[in-house]
């Protein structure tokens, strides 16, 4: 079940983020976002070649903490529900093989 959460997680944070939150919260978001965004599409760039690793990293380039992407508090929340989508399609679709160690 825990490593179900680097899926359910960041969905629930994406979704909570629709309310009106501190703006601590969204720079914590981007960096939570970036995080397990790159990590999902470079573990799916090793086990498949679909086009999941492009969308992965797209959003990885997105909420890039960094060299932020400046879209607007009215794009934002569209962006935020859309990434949660992903999330939870790359969730279902993957979710039994992506860390299948061989046991």
């Amino acid at each position: 079940m825990i490593r179900y959460a680097i899926w359910l997680f960041p969905i629930c944070c994406l979704f909570a983020a629709l309310g009106n939150l501190p703006y601590g919260y969204y720079q914590l978001l981007r960096v939570l976002i970036f995080c397990t965004s790159a990590f999902l599409g470079f573990r799916e760039k090793a086990v498949s070649e679909s086009f999941w690793p492009w969308l992965l990293m797209g959003l990885a380039l997105i909420y890039n903490p960094i060299f932020k992407l400046s879209l607007g508090s009215q794009i934002w929340p569209i962006v935020n529900v859309a990434s949660a989508i992903i999330y939870m399609l790359h969730f279902l679709v993957r979710r039994k093989n992506i860390f299948d160690d061989g046991t």
